[in-house]
């Protein structure tokens, strides 16, 4: 479809991209409580206490060092769709028309192509964090949380049925 624009589509397409980001990467720098405080947790963890309840107090405690662990990488983030934007500008290449099919497919289909080291590193720590925490909530939870667990699992289930017979 990229080879269809014409230069002042694509130059107008790369503009509002590069609006967007500027537009969302302010929003979410505003939103940082600073840059180098540990960005506020908590909205990551309410659904799972809407699925499950109230967390114990030691799965509370297990909450909070996690949080306290996470590395912030929402600069870095910034940066890496900064660097995104470019490598997609030269992909384009409005000026002539030319659309690197090959510099495309790997914007698109190689995530990490156009992230820095640090922030693949950070964002695998963060992961790694994650499960970790997850392990120990399954093996913390209590038997009325187990239960609310197994009744969203199953009402899940219920409804992948439901679509599977629908698209036969």
């Amino acid at each position: 479809m990229l080879n269809q624009l014409s230069t002042d589509q694509k130059q107008q397409l790369l503009t509002n991209i590069e609006a967007y980001q500027q537009e969302t990467h302010s929003e979410r720098l505003e939103n940082a409580k600073t840059l180098t405080e540990k960005l506020n947790d908590s909205d990551r963890f309410d659904a799972i206490e809407d699925i499950l309840g109230k967390l114990t107090p030691a799965q509370k405690q297990r909450r909070d060092q996690l949080t306290k662990e996470l590395n912030d990488t929402l600069l870095m983030r910034i940066e890496s769709q900064k660097r995104w934007l470019s490598l997609f500008r030269l992909g384009v290449q409005p000026q002539n028309l030319s659309v690197s099919e090959s510099q495309l497919t790997v914007l698109f289909t190689e995530l990490s192509s156009y992230r820095s080291e640090a922030l693949i590193t950070a964002q695998d720590h963060n992961k790694n964090l994650y499960q970790d925490w997850s392990l120990d909530l399954l093996e913390s939870m209590t038997k009325r949380q187990k239960d609310t667990l197994l009744e969203v699992i199953d009402e899940y289930r219920t409804d992948f049925i439901k679509l599977a017979k629908n698209d036969d």
